[in-house]
């Protein structure tokens, strides 16, 4: 009996220590600063967050951005390994130079009832509370908490007179290595958190989106502004728009991409920015880069009290 007693914890012995073993080969196989996995085609998936601060971000905006788009559920559905990335244009620099201010890539959450069993806790090779600390701390609480710091330091700092070359950007961030959101990922999802009012030396839409004021009837004194955009099939009519568009500036990306578009609101003057027509546009604009691209139902900052 004491024989097959001190087998059998001989064999646990062994099997710890060959869990442990795969354990250290798989933490040298990762960054461990950014828990991503140095080999390729391991991470699936991509969510990146472009936030758009050239016009600056207020209190409202910011503490949307904290409590309805950065949820701990979107972070907690991403898969095993996928990546999280941050992009921010504030306004200071060409697009050309835009590049991830932060990257995650979702470590294993230990729970049990995972789909994939990666995401399993493994009692003979793994430290409970280390797992928890990754997943809590290094990666849930990490990009809570550093995307808004980082939104803040870049408002802060913010070109106040600069453009807003939206187009642009979305073009870079389908062809850029640094920023990586190409077809090597199964599933791309594009978060994009902006005015949406483009404004670029070629395509001036601040130029083209007018104020138009309206007297309630002839004889009233009552005046209603509205502001209206022209439609993108309309901005494509002019030739030299039409070339930059199709040859300088048309995002191609690689396999499926969902986009979800967060429309803040842009303040000027005279009130907030934010007219039907101005989202009519960026529609047209998302049928126009074609391929597997699907704009998910935008959302929409809540209109202050």
């Amino acid at each position: 009996m004491k024989k097959t007693l001190a087998l059998f914890f001989l064999f646990l012995f062994s099997v710890s220590v060959a869990g442990a073993q795969e354990q250290i080969l798989q933490e040298r196989d990762r960054d461990p600063r950014t828990f991503c996995p140095y080999e390729g085609g391991v991470s699936k998936e991509h969510l990146l967050i472009f936030i758009d601060v050239t016009d600056g971000i207020s209190e409202q905006q910011l503490s949307l951005i904290r409590n309805n788009i950065l949820t701990r559920k979107l972070f907690e559905d991403v898969s095993i390994y996928g990546r999280v990335s941050l992009v921010v244009m504030d306004g200071n620099k060409p697009v050309t130079a835009l590049e991830p201010l932060l990257t995650v890539c979702r470590p294993k959450s230990g729970r049990l009832t995972a789909e994939d069993e990666r995401d399993h806790f493994d009692i003979m090779a793994e430290n409970r509370q280390r797992v928890d600390i990754e997943y809590r701390v290094g990666y849930l609480r990490r990009l809570q908490e550093g995307i808004i710091r980082i939104v803040e330091e870049k408002a802060s700092g913010h070109n106040r007179d600069g453009q807003t070359p939206l187009m642009e950007a979305i073009n870079e961030i389908s062809r850029s290595s640094a920023i990586d959101f190409g077809g090597r990922y199964e599933k791309k999802t594009l978060i994009f958190v902006s005015n949406l009012y483009h404004n670029s030396r070629s395509i001036p839409l601040n130029k083209l989106c007018v104020r138009r004021v309206y007297r309630h009837e002839f004889l009233s004194s009552r005046y209603t502004k509205t502001w209206s955009c022209p439609s993108f099939s309309d901005i494509k009519k002019k030739r030299a728009n039409r070339f930059y568009l199709d040859s300088k500036i048309r995002p191609r990306f690689t396999g499926s991409v969902d986009v979800k578009l967060w429309v803040l609101h842009k303040e000027i003057n005279s009130g907030s920015i934010r007219d039907e027509s101005l989202i009519s546009f960026w529609r047209e604009y998302f049928k126009y880069v074609g391929g597997d691209v699907n704009l998910l139902e935008p959302e929409f900052e809540a209109d202050p009290y």
